[in-house]
């Protein structure tokens, strides 16, 4: 069976379920993982990545996702502050269906690495491609990745939710007082970074799980 980019992108973001999104960076480092893995079973490689300034990169995965939303198979929700692609249900049955055309073994590595990027924090995620593909790491400006747990920063109510995605760093703080509150936003705000902090283990502990090396 002949597939396409197009088909590569749809399997491998159908491989998460539907509705699943996606962001610009882990879009890439999904389908890195399927070329540099599995693609020659599958007809592949089927891009061409580069170390870039947050590691391997191919800007055409861009243009594979703009005609599957011209074709109606995906659609671009650009309401947040960074872009999220998905698959719509005509999208979904299309890589459902390629990916069942898969060999089993790479069906399977396709469905463990789709939910692997999504789950893992990001400068985890980062961490663990540069130790297995060093190569992609000559040209990152994110430096002194390793296996420790991200460190805890302190973060305003409305980024208690989204402290497990922060892709840049930049949100990084000095460690929270354990005690001493002085006013009652103040306590929000730590209620909120507890809640953040247990939302990041979680991902942590199903990143783990689903560990592709």
């Amino acid at each position: 069976m002949k597939r396409n980019r197009e088909d590569i992108v749809a399997a491998a973001f159908a491989a998460s379920g539907p509705g699943a999104s996606f962001d610009p960076i882990r879009v890439q480092k999904l389908l890195f993982l399927i070329d540099r893995e599995v693609a020659e079973r599958i007809g592949g490689p089927f891009f061409h990545f580069r170390p870039y300034h947050y590691g391997p990169f191919d800007r055409t995965i861009y243009d594979v996702i703009g005609r599957l939303v011209v074709v109606g198979d995906a659609r671009d929700d650009s309401s947040g502050s960074y872009p999220r692609y998905l698959l719509t249900k005509a999208g979904y049955r299309r890589g459902t269906e390629v990916r069942a055309s898969f060999p089993d073994p790479v069906g399977d590595y396709v469905a463990r690495a789709s939910r692997w990027v999504r789950l893992i924090p990001y400068r985890q995620m980062l961490a663990a491609i540069y130790r297995q593909y060093p190569d992609m790491a000559v040209n990152s400006v994110v430096r002194h990745l390793g296996s420790e747990r991200p460190t805890r920063w302190q973060s305003p109510f409305t980024r208690g939710m989204t402290r497990a995605f922060d892709i840049t760093g930049t949100m990084h703080r000095s460690p929270d007082r354990a005690v001493g509150l002085e006013s009652e936003a103040e306590a929000i705000g730590a209620a909120w970074r507890a809640v953040g902090d247990h939302l990041e283990d979680a991902m942590v502990e199903c990143g783990a799980s689903e560990r592709l090396w």
